[in-house]
């Protein structure tokens, strides 16, 4: 019995759980976020107000992406554009991620799930967002920032950011 009740308190992996929401003005994924006291809590800036994006080359995030999926082990399908907009508090944490998603016409299209969650697993671990960025006299800012990956017949071809 006490290993019952142990089993049910572990902690456990959630990689490819998150929240999704899918609303007429677009999908939202991992939508909760602990505020951080920490940071400025008016309201967030873009990356380019603070003039950062993540400060990898788009081939090494590429290869990067390409090596990850691969371990993930699964097939894919589906050609177009998967971005993921969110959140970067002043932190480096990612938080409040929107998905929108369109095929190589750029109609909105939507992918298998479970692409969508292999990405948005991929970004989680990214770890070097700039941290503690000031904006408009204001300490600490949280920015937005995104990533798109152009998909040709389920396989990540191209990084935008």
């Amino acid at each position: 019995m006490k290993f019952v009740l142990l089993l049910f308190f572990l902690p456990l992996p959630v990689s490819g759980w998150c929240q999704n929401y899918i609303l007429p003005y677009g999908e939202y994924m991992d939508t909760t976020m602990q505020i951080n006291p920490k940071c400025h809590q008016v309201y967030p800036v873009f990356y380019y107000q603070v003039k950062t994006k993540y400060p990898v080359s788009t081939m090494t995030l590429l290869a990067d992406v390409k090596t990850f999926m691969q371990m993930r082990g699964s097939k894919y399908a589906g050609t177009g554009y998967i971005t993921l907009r969110f959140l970067v508090d002043c932190e480096g944490i990612i938080h409040k991620i929107r998905v929108l998603q369109t095929d190589d016409n750029y109609q909105s299209y939507r992918f298998d799930k479970k692409l969508v969650n292999d990405l948005n697993d991929y970004i989680h671990t990214l770890d070097r967002w700039e941290k503690g960025l000031s904006a408009y006299q204001l300490e600490n800012v949280n920015y937005i920032a995104y990533l798109s990956f152009k998909i040709k017949n389920g396989e990540v071809v191209n990084v935008i950011h």
